[in-house]
């Protein structure tokens, strides 16, 4: 069976919408493959980051109500913790809140001391904060031939780049504390204890 040039066209222009409606498909295939999973990565990251936040408002909730409490009153509170974020629980305004690492070489020992200010907007109470991808705003110290080769002590203090502080009325402490993400421990659990008037937090293998 031939085919007159009428035919022929027609079976071009079929082949031709066919090719193109193949090479449709197989984009949209492939922009399914790469957005999908993009969406999916981006959504857990904002899930997890209300979740930690969320779980910092109540974490704050928790020191006021100890506080509220009888002396010689204990609980333990499970914290979330996101990569690149701190907490600091200040006593009072004008405190100053310090995060110390060490490394040891056999030359010696460089200590690296991070230092948070109390924010503007805490006042004269005690005040929680919780820092998001903190910025090093200025650093001091060097070596110290002395001590021995490679040792020394530096100071860096540091800003945050997302804020958020809440204030805890009529909540005394027994001194400002703090904690930093360290690793992937990102579920720590907390004490908080009532010691003469006063609330203590510390870590729960310390």
């Amino acid at each position: 069976m031939q085919l007159n040039n009428t035919s022929k066209r027609k079976l071009g222009i079929f082949h031709g919408k066919k090719g193109l409606m193949l090479k449709f498909l197989l984009g949209l295939v492939l922009a399914l493959i790469i957005f999908v999973p993009t969406c999916i990565f981006t959504s857990k990251l904002f899930r997890l980051s209300d979740q930690a936040q969320d779980n910092f408002l109540e974490f704050t909730k928790e020191i006021k109500d100890i506080s509220d409490k009888p002396d010689q009153e204990r609980k333990t509170f499970l914290l979330l913790l996101d990569d690149d974020t701190f907490i600091t629980i200040f006593k009072q305004k004008e405190d100053v809140m310090f995060f110390s690492s060490s490394q040891q070489f056999e030359e010696g020992e460089i200590v690296v001391q991070k230092i948070f200010k109390t924010p503007g907007q805490c006042t004269e109470f005690a005040c929680a904060c919780l820092c998001k991808k903190p910025i090093k705003e200025s650093t001091t110290g060097s070596l110290i031939d002395d001590v021995g080769l490679g040792s020394g002590f530096i100071e860096e203090t540091y800003g945050c780049e997302d804020l958020l502080c809440r204030t805890i009325e009529n909540a005394d402490l027994v001194d400002s504390w703090g904690i930093q993400r360290e690793g992937g421990q990102r579920r720590v659990l907390i004490n908080l204890e009532k010691i003469g008037g006063t609330v203590k937090l510390s870590r729960n293998n310390e």
